[in-house]
């Protein structure tokens, strides 16, 4: 799944102005985060699911990382990632609303309800109680399952219940129908039936059960009663021989048995892995008559270890029929029910303990109550992430002990015991987890996102422009990974197919944020869709597999009228530089933005004006500023004439606070359209990295454009373009990693044709990553002179040759990049900055309006011709 549009262009501002605002340092004041506390990307990550109360069992909503405490095998480990996940307090359509239908989109407070997995272990049900434990279930899927929650329905092992999670109930009403109970108290060996039970405790070595059975079945023998063949006369009257025969017998069914037993356990370790790629607890209401397990401890551990990478808790319930009493067969006394009954259930009890869920003894005589108190405890958790001890990540297949404490006095910690590490992942591993995440139920929140969505006028009268903007909080950068994964899928609310999508990589942030070990990764792609309604997906997953999700329903007006129409406002371009997910501005700064009208043709807007308007959330309109637009010049574009309106409001005098920004646009006396967003107003200066990013990017190291998603872009076109395994291909792999040290040795000493140019052209980036700007300005010279067509190897000459102290080199490298493919926007804007840095802004706004009248609807060449033209 690829972008129909040119992403690299889209987020090329970060990587001309210190690559984002991610990247900038902190601020001197700020002491930066203790080693020990940072998370980068390429740790290995343990997360726990952590319940924290008070004495009186209630959430504690407050608890902060420092008074966490883990323990792996009794020794510490540092706390590298910490999140809050509060159940939201607002009702399902409200939270929906705030979180889906809002201005900015987020994971964050996303409704979400309850997972349940209702799981019926039919080799362990009798038939009574698989009924009773069916129409249980269905009682409470029709009484306490809530409109957020989601519930799944398996029958184990199969054949039986098989559905996904569904908030239908009459869906999963109707598999339930098809549950069925298969358990047999009494096995059935070569010399007879015996209890289930009573073979294992004669294979315990129970003499006493031993001569009780072998009494009975001795006498069943005389009688030819109750025996598959045939024992001979003189077996029966030797006491030894025939005891011998009863072991054999007892073996042959705990055998059986076993292989009954660990059939539902594999089943259950699958179904596991099943549900571990859809992130969030899940409570596994597991209904069973319990097993024995004498010979199946690597099973139960397998099966701790896989609900343990699934997020998942086992609420075990007994379903044994405490009223029936102790059977006889064949004439044998039989297992005392109690104890046989406490053997089987001490499994489910254990399972239950392991992953922090609770074990119902004699569920199946207050079953309803059982199934009652599931319903009610809160989802206000914490995720807790460590770095595991060397020992378990070189071993993978075990289950280890863990420990959390908290310091806080009065506080309980309800967690799993263990944990089990996943095996290495796959190449496929990345693409399923993402699909996953794609049909997941509810967003993922392990990773932070917020974003929200621009509409321009679009390349056609019936296609209109969106403008995704993503920021999330991720992982600090490492020398082997420094890029997420994003993923977006847009699709019509009406019919649900798909209208738009889109897979790309982003940097991640270098810049932890204050106060957290994480920062801030921002990322920004454009779409063209016809007008409508639409609901999106945003998927942000980190190199560590760390998954973040969050929905968004949003329209799409038709700009193509026969009157005067409008994009939405766009808030604090000039000063970030890109399209921000929320704007924000300073109080001894100035709120600065713009509105594109449209018409059908140029008279229309001749007339046309906007007035801006910024008036406090709290609806107090006597606070209210309304200063009138500043209008560009009429643009002729393909899709009919345009003019921005821009305005730059001062603050001095603003309360801090939440504000709305509204633009009314009016033509022939008239109201025809208004447009509004949120910002917030904060006192005093915008900080110090904020104004690195606004800074003219000729102070920049020009070795920054090797993190931007051009370079990347380009690398995996050379991987692509030759075999897997030759030295260019390993090279591309190398600095994909960020490795440009080792790249010299692995290519050859020579080559020809596009492989010299490919070769030339690595070598000219590894020269910029050691700052040897003269020998990068020699090699991608000779790359380009290979490969004329290409204006991202212009682009990159521009940068080494700015980077040796040659700007005018810069300058017609740069236009040598627009003349090649006259929508490369990132060479627009470096050209621009390049004549900014001689004092030439008269030429720099000519490279700017040249671009826009070949991509007219660019929001990054717009937004810098503003910035250019404010305050004339």
């Amino acid at each position: 799944m690829k972008f129909a549009t040119c992403a690299a262009c889209l987020v090329a501002v970060q990587v001309l102005a210190v690559a984002g605002a991610g990247a900038a340092p902190p601020k001197a004041s700020q002491p930066a985060p203790a080693p020990a506390a940072t998370f980068k990307a390429g740790v290995e990550l343990v997360r726990l699911d952590v319940q924290v109360t008070n004495s009186h069992g209630q959430p504690i909503r407050d608890l902060r990382r420092g008074e966490v405490q883990v323990f792996e095998s009794g020794k510490p480990r540092p706390v590298l990632f910490f999140q809050h996940i509060e159940p939201q307090a607002a009702p399902y359509l409200d939270a929906a609303q705030h979180t889906i239908g809002g201005e900015v989109s987020t994971n964050q407070g996303a409704p979400r309800g309850h997972l349940y997995v209702l799981v019926f272990d039919q080799s362990h049900l009798s038939p009574g109680g698989a009924l009773l434990a069916r129409k249980a279930a269905d009682r409470f899927l029709r009484t306490k399952l809530r409109p957020g929650d989601r519930v799944a329905v398996y029958g184990l092992p199969a054949p039986g219940p098989h559905l996904t999670f569904t908030g239908d109930v009459s869906l999963a009403e109707r598999e339930l129908m098809g549950v069925h109970g298969g358990a047999e108290s009494v096995g059935m060996g070569g010399l007879g039936a015996i209890r289930v039970a009573e073979a294992y405790e004669i294979l315990r070595g129970d003499q006493m059960v031993l001569n009780r059975v072998a009494n009975g079945n001795s006498k069943a023998a005389g009688s030819n009663q109750n025996l598959l063949f045939d024992v001979p006369r003189e077996t029966v009257d030797n006491p030894t021989v025939f005891r011998e025969l009863v072991v054999q017998n007892a073996r042959t069914i705990v055998s059986q048995a076993d292989q009954q037993t660990r059939q539902f356990l594999d089943s259950l370790v699958d179904l596991f892995s099943s549900l571990r790629l859809i992130e969030g607890r899940k409570t596994v209401i597991l209904f069973s008559n319990g097993f024995f397990d004498d010979n199946v401890s690597d099973q139960l551990e397998r099966v701790s270890a896989a609900a343990a990478r699934s997020y998942a808790v086992i609420e075990s319930m007994d379903m044994n029929n405490r009223t029936i009493s102790a059977t006889r067969v064949g004439g044998g006394l039989g297992n005392d029910r109690g104890l046989e009954v406490a053997d089987q259930i001490a499994p489910l009890s254990a399972l239950a303990v392991a992953t922090d869920g609770r074990f119902y003894p004699d569920a199946a005589g207050w079953i309803d109550r059982s199934l009652d108190s599931l319903a009610a405890p809160s989802q206000d958790y914490y995720l807790v992430g460590f770095e595991p001890a060397a020992d378990a990540t070189g071993q993978r297949n075990g289950y280890y002990p863990v420990t959390v404490k908290v310091t806080r006095p009065g506080a309980h910690v309800s967690t799993r015991t263990g944990f089990a590490l996943a095996l290495p992942p796959a190449p496929g591993d990345r693409r399923q987890a993402i699909n996953a995440v794609l049909d997941a139920p509810f967003p993922e929140q392990d990773v932070p996102i917020r974003y929200t969505t621009y509409q321009l006028r679009g390349s056609s009268v019936d296609r209109q422009r969106v403008v995704l903007s993503v920021s999330a909080e991720l992982p600090l950068a490492s020398p082997a990974k420094s890029r997420a994964d994003v993923v977006f899928v847009v699709r019509d609310a009406t019919d649900g197919r798909v209208a738009a999508s889109g897979t790309d990589t982003f940097p991640l942030p270098t810049r932890a944020e204050p106060g957290d070990t994480r920062g801030i990764g921002r990322y920004h792609v454009q779409f063209d869709v016809p007008p409508g309604d639409y609901l999106m997906r945003v998927i942000v997953r980190s190199p560590d597999g760390l998954v973040g999700s969050a929905d968004r329903r949003f329209s799409v007006r038709p700009l193509g009228g026969p009157g005067v129409t409008a994009s939405d406002l766009i808030l604090g371009v000039p000063r970030v530089g890109h399209l921000p997910v929320e704007a924000v501005a300073y109080a001894s700064d100035m709120l600065q933005g713009f509105v594109d009208l449209y018409a059908r043709v140029p008279a229309q807007l001749q007339d046309a004006s906007v007035d801006f308007t910024l008036s406090p959330l709290d609806g107090r309109e006597r606070s209210a500023v309304t200063i009138r637009g500043q209008d560009a010049p009429v643009m002729e574009t393909l899709a009919g004439p345009t003019r921005a309106v821009e305005f730059a409001l001062p603050l001095n005098g603003v309360p801090p606070g939440a504000y709305l920004a509204r633009a009314r646009v009016r033509a022939d006396g008239e109201t025809v359209g208004e447009v509004a967003r949120e910002v917030e107003v904060r006192s005093g200066a915008a900080p110090a990295f904020e104004v690195a990013a606004a800074s003219a990017p000729g102070t920049v190291d020009p070795a920054d454009v090797l993190k931007g998603a051009i370079v990347q872009q380009y690398l995996e076109s050379v991987r692509a373009a030759v075999p897997a395994d030759t030295p260019i291909a390993r090279a591309a792999n190398l600095a994909l990693s960020a490795d440009w040290n080792q790249i010299e040795a692995v290519l050859p000493a020579a080559a020809t044709g596009d492989d010299g140019g490919r070769t030339a052209a690595l070598r000219g980036l590894a020269a910029i990553a050691r700052h040897d700007y003269r020998a990068a300005s020699e090699r991608l010279r000779a790359a380009l002179g290979l490969a004329p067509k290409d204006a991202r190897l212009a682009f990159f000459l521009g940068w080494a040759d700015m980077g040796a102290g040659d700007p005018p080199g810069a300058i017609g490298d740069w236009r040598n990049a627009i003349t090649v493919d006259p929508t490369f926007v990132p060479a627009y804007l470096a050209l621009t900055d390049a004549y900014l840095s001689l004092s030439q802004p008269a030429l720099a706004e000519q490279v700017l309006r040249a671009g826009l009248r070949a991509l007219p609807e660019s929001p990054e060449l717009q937004a810098r011709l503003s910035r250019l033209t404010q305050g004339r």
